[in-house]
């Protein structure tokens, strides 16, 4: 993440898996660590087949019977159709919005408009959820209603906004 953020200060855009990867080698460098190029690119391949919390296959349907669902990520359009098509996700989503969009990272406000651009709302019309707090933060200032998925009961950064809702589990959100 902190690349993210380096790169969108720094306004020198790269996509996010390969961006990602540069993270990878760094941190592999940066620890003494030699991996070649073909040990890299598997290690990367994993990002395709992200497991979902068990919660998410469970509220998923539910969520979908009553409202519109978007994915907002900083993750570059491929990464995005691949991980959700992997997980059987997909189906449940209207719209998978990327960041890569605007060539810019989340916590940009930019970027959280794009999910009521794309649902055709207002910010104040949709609901942002992440377990992230910085996302929170980043879509609060944005306009959006919040909700934390904090499922490791976790402390909220200080970043001048709080969540609108606090939830363990997707289910909790559901019902």
């Amino acid at each position: 993440m902190e690349y993210t953020w380096l790169r969108s200060l720094m306004d020198r855009y790269k996509d996010f898996y390969a961006l990602t990867e540069d993270a990878l080698v760094y941190a592999l460098q940066s620890t003494g660590t030699h991996a070649k190029l073909d040990q890299i690119r598997t290690i990367m391949s994993a990002y395709y087949e992200l497991k979902v919390f068990p919660d998410a296959l469970e509220a998923l349907p539910l969520l979908a019977e009553r409202y519109r669902l978007a994915v907002l990520s900083n993750a570059n359009p491929s990464l995005l159709e691949r991980a959700c098509a992997f997980s059987g996700i997909d189906n449940y989503f209207e719209q998978l919005l990327s960041a890569d969009a605007l060539q810019v990272y989340k916590p940009t406000p930019a970027v959280y408009h794009m999910a009521a651009e794309g649902l055709e709302l207002e910010p104040a019309q949709t609901g942002f959820i992440s377990a992230n707090t910085w996302d929170i933060a980043g879509a609060a200032s944005a306009g959006l209603p919040t909700a934390w998925l904090n499922r490791k009961s976790g402390v909220p950064e200080v970043l001048g906004y709080a969540p609108g809702q606090i939830i363990q589990s997707l289910l909790q959100l559901a019902a």
